[in-house]
């Protein structure tokens, strides 16, 4: 009886093991239509905080530079994650001469036909190696020219602006309580078949055992054992703490905070507040950290923020991939905590909203110059801040923000902003490549033409089965997440 007891045990143990590989196993693997994915420079986890100095700093990334052919020289998103490559190279190698750093960087591109298209950003790193608290009296930059200002720490990396930086009189980063864990997010999603799994095999124990002495002693003393394990090596989604600092920065300061990715997979992470609420975040895959711009003091964390919808089933990889992202790192709201209403008509000012919000371009005071926008109505300071900026024109005077938004629209949009975020260019034959690209290259307006082959050349638009653009379609809300997370992955 005992030899059985011991191995139904071994078969509670292997049962969870083998499931447990068998679901990683099954998972579906990264796609390949993240944007992401497609950098042809591979910067190892860390390697850019490893850099101590310039000639270190030239040699990863003229190695970046190296492995690019001459169509990848050209690409305008490769470029730019160059630039970002290039800035970081400058921040940690250039503590003293970021200045000098940077013109080796223009160099060593210049060399290899790259062309950067926009400005590189001076900018000082401040490391720290203390695990646990970080306080400046005052950050005072390298030089006058520097333009951003680094807080480096093991478990968090904050970037502020130099004038705002060098202003700040009491600045504190500390590390608050979290931990780690090797049980992979995807088998604690599938956490009731353990629980099934584990009352099957406990009572075939119980059966056997109820025999022998002390074998109600023996059960609880596994049971508490594997609970253990579970709480010790449980990720933050599991229920423990998740990993965070706290914050302490001047009044109308805005920052950037970065957590260091540890993990292959990142779609399920996001950064929230001490109330848990997501802070609109991205990954960034040259820095390969999860970052968020935020505008107060206070605690934030890194955690797995698993979203699912229970209507998105029957759409495709992409948009089920596309939500899950958006979602989980607050980018886009459901509808309810079960249902995401896919196929429901996205408007103009919904989706306005979204952009605004993500790229820190919504000016809470601009004044709308709409004629249909009243102050009352939401979306005022969207349609203020987005004329602002250039996203959209408006030439009949009104925003019609209710109204559903069509694919030419939000092409153009995406198109404006790549163009003010980005500094991308238009495409210098934009017909010829509506032409190569759609089948109805003459259906789409002369006003868009210019916005939809930028957003073409950018990947941004997804492409239907029939080759055609259908500019005059009405987007949905799954559909608007596809070019949305696509639109994200490329801006920095």
């Amino acid at each position: 009886m005992k030899r059985k007891a011991v191995t139904l045990l071994v078969i509670l143990v292997c049962g969870v093991l083998f499931g447990q590989a068998a679901l990683e196993a099954l998972a579906p693997p990264a796609p390949l239509y993240a944007a992401e994915q497609t950098l042809p420079f591979n910067i190892r986890a860390g390697e850019l905080r490893a850099i101590a100095d310039p000639l270190e700093a030239r040699r990863v990334f003229r190695s970046a530079l190296e492995k690019l052919s001459e169509a990848e020289k050209r690409d305008p998103y490769i470029v730019d994650a160059l630039a970002v490559l290039a800035e970081e190279c400058i921040r940690y190698g250039g503590a003293n001469e970021p200045g000098v750093v940077k013109l080796d960087m223009l160099d060593f591109a210049a060399r290899y036909s790259v062309e950067f298209p926009r400005e590189l950003r001076l900018g000082t790193t401040i490391r720290s190696n203390s695990q646990s608290d970080l306080s400046l009296n005052r950050i005072e930059p390298v030089a006058e020219q520097v333009e951003l200002v680094f807080i480096d720490t093991p478990f968090a990396v904050l970037r502020l602006e130099a004038k705002a930086a060098s202003e700040l009189r009491d600045l504190e980063l500390r590390r608050l309580g979290g931990r780690g864990g090797t049980i992979p997010a995807l088998a604690l999603r599938f956490w009731s078949i353990w629980v099934v799994w584990a009352i099957l095999c406990l009572s075939l124990l119980i059966e056997e055992l109820r025999k022998y002495k002390g074998a109600r002693w023996i059960i609880l003393a596994l049971s508490a054992a594997l609970f253990t394990v579970n709480l010790l090596t449980a990720p933050p989604s599991a229920g423990g703490d998740a990993e965070g600092v706290e914050v302490a920065m001047g009044a109308g300061t805005t920052a950037v905070l970065s957590f260091p990715l540890q993990d292959a997979g990142y779609e399920d992470l996001t950064i929230v507040d001490d109330a848990g609420a997501p802070v609109p975040c991205k990954y960034n895959p040259v820095t390969r950290m999860i970052e968020a711009r935020i505008k107060s003091s206070g605690k934030y964390y890194m955690k797995i923020n698993a979203v699912y919808f229970t209507d998105i089933m029957d759409k495709s990889a992409e948009t089920q991939y596309a939500i899950r992202v958006l979602t989980s790192r607050g980018l886009m709201d459901g509808a309810s905590d079960r249902n995401f209403l896919p196929d429901r008509e996205m408007t103009r000012a919904e989706f306005l909203s979204i952009v605004l919000r993500v790229t820190d371009l919504l000016d809470e005071s601009a004044e709308s110059k709409f004629t249909d926008v009243l102050r009352s109505d939401w979306f005022y300071s969207v349609a203020a801040s987005a004329q602002k900026e250039g996203l959209i024109s408006g030439n009949d005077k009104t925003f019609q923000g209710n109204a559903p938004i069509p694919k030419i629209q939000m092409a153009t949009i995406a198109a404006n902003l790549l163009a003010r975020v980005m500094k991308y260019s238009e495409v210098e034959d934009a017909d010829s490549l509506l032409q190569t690209t759609y089948t109805d290259p003459d259906s789409i307006e002369d006003w868009g033409r210019a916005g939809v082959a930028l957003a073409a050349r950018a990947g941004i638009v997804p492409q239907r089965a029939d080759g055609a653009f259908a500019g005059e379609s009405v987007m949905t809300r799954g559909e608007a997440a596809i070019m949305l997370y696509r639109l994200f992955s490329v801006i920095w």
